[in-house]
């Protein structure tokens, strides 16, 4: 355990708020609001070691609105120790698929029943600030990648959850009400053993987990199912749909412009078209799932030039059941009259 934080008392945090049941819940975990509408790791499928880069290059953007506030995202590259060809060498990399996953993977592991702790960092830097601490194990971790089809090696884990306790995120609110800082996983302690399956751990999250939690502005998910799109942006897409579009059915669509999904995800492509094609192909993802019954896109022109393109999407049925079923658990917990319906057009 680290010297610079503290156990608190869990009433301070409402952490068994978040739990889901171990058994009912083994497919689903919770969506979080602001951290899990937007892109926050790399869509590259192969993680880029970058032994030199340039300030721009080690900074990512994002921007993305909540309620009536724009959010916005700065994403630091983390630099870290690895060997290659033989020799140690230190590189920036961006976190990215690999590390999305482990970041879902003890997410969800933080919503079994006890398992979340609540603690408080001390000394200069953060003092006072409450942070969602979870205790587990690299053979846990392994296995959980493993149901979700993902065999990464011991050592991969490692360096994983390094570049989350390196790379760092800042979230900001244009009015200055929410400002947080920190890396994804500002606490990161290992009790390494001889045997990777018995090496024990220790994390906390990102500080704007906690406040998500204490706000009540979580709600459950499939995230197994999740997890299977190929696609990093129809992954992040089907999490902004579960977490917003609490009115789903089949005659009431969701309404979103390409351009707001493309500041919440990316960098914007040469084109208009060519950011049409990729989110295209995501939408086509989510209707060979089951979770949209169809599409429509409409654009927006000035003369003959096109500038953003608003596409409209309709549930299936099954989805719209599944986010009825998702509602009726949110309403346990903070009761219907508290619970914040989203508009279904962003």
């Amino acid at each position: 355990m680290t010297k610079d934080i503290k156990k608190v008392d869990p009433a301070q945090m409402r952490l068994d708020l978040f739990e889901l049941d171990t058994l009912k819940d083994k497919n689903y975990s919770n969506t979080l609001e602001i951290l899990d509408v937007s892109g926050l790791f790399s869509s590259d499928r192969r993680t880029k070691y970058l032994p030199q880069a340039s300030a721009n290059q080690l900074v990512a953007r994002r921007t993305n609105n909540y309620k009536e506030l724009e959010i916005s995202y700065t994403i630091s590259a983390a630099n870290i120790e690895r060997e290659t060809n033989g020799k140690r060498e230190r590189v920036f990399v961006f976190p990215g698929v690999r590390e999305e996953t482990l970041w879902e993977v003890c997410k969800k592991i933080s919503t079994m029943e006890g398992r979340s702790e609540p603690y408080q960092m001390e000394g200069n830097g953060g003092s006072g600030r409450k942070l969602v601490g979870l205790k587990l194990s690299l053979y846990e971790i392994r296995q959980e990648c493993i149901r979700l089809g993902k065999t990464y090696s011991y050592e991969e884990i490692r360096e994983g959850l390094n570049v989350l306790n390196k790379a760092n995120l800042q979230i900001e609110s244009d009015n200055g009400d929410i400002s947080l800082d920190g890396t994804y996983f500002p606490v990161l302690a290992m009790a390494d053993k001889a045997d990777p399956d018995n090496t024990k751990m220790f994390i906390c999250f990102h500080p704007m987990v906690t406040d998500v939690i204490y706000a009540l502005n979580f709600r459950r998910y499939n995230y197994v199912e999740g997890m299977k799109f190929s696609s990093f942006y129809t992954r992040t897409i089907y999490k902004r749909l579960c977490h917003r579009w609490v009115q789903a059915s089949v005659s009431n669509p969701y309404t979103i412009k390409l351009s707001t999904l493309v500041k919440s995800m990316k960098k914007p492509a040469a084109t208009v078209a060519r950011d049409k094609q990729t989110f295209e192909a995501c939408l086509k993802e989510l209707v060979d799932a089951g979770v949209l019954e169809k599409y429509a896109m409409i654009p927006r022109k000035e003369g003959r030039k096109t500038l953003d393109w608003t596409f409209d999407l309709y549930a299936t049925d099954s989805f719209a059941k599944q986010m009825a079923s998702n509602n009726k658990v949110k309403n346990n917990i903070s009761g219907p009259r508290e619970q914040t319906i989203p508009e279904t057009t962003e």
